[in-house]
């Protein structure tokens, strides 16, 4: 088996052009639909969660209040 490090933007494309068989991907990419993929499920658990979780620069925020207010909700 060979190894080849992608970057991700391409991984999807390299998998629908059958560059290669199996890829770990992002569940939620809007790719997977686009290419006609199919993501499996992980029934073993291999992955750990994905808990997405919003980023900011202090900068950004202490310049822009209102980022503070959406991400507060």
């Amino acid at each position: 088996m060979r190894r080849v490090r992608w970057i991700l933007s391409l991984i999807y494309k390299a998998l629908a052009d059958g560059q290669v068989d199996v890829i770990a991907g992002d569940a939620t990419s809007a790719q997977i639909d686009a290419l006609d993929l199919t993501a499996l499920d992980d029934g073993l658990h291999y992955f750990p969660p994905y808990d997405a979780a919003p980023v900011v620069r202090t900068a950004a925020l202490l310049g822009h209040a209102e980022i503070g207010r959406a991400m507060a909700g």
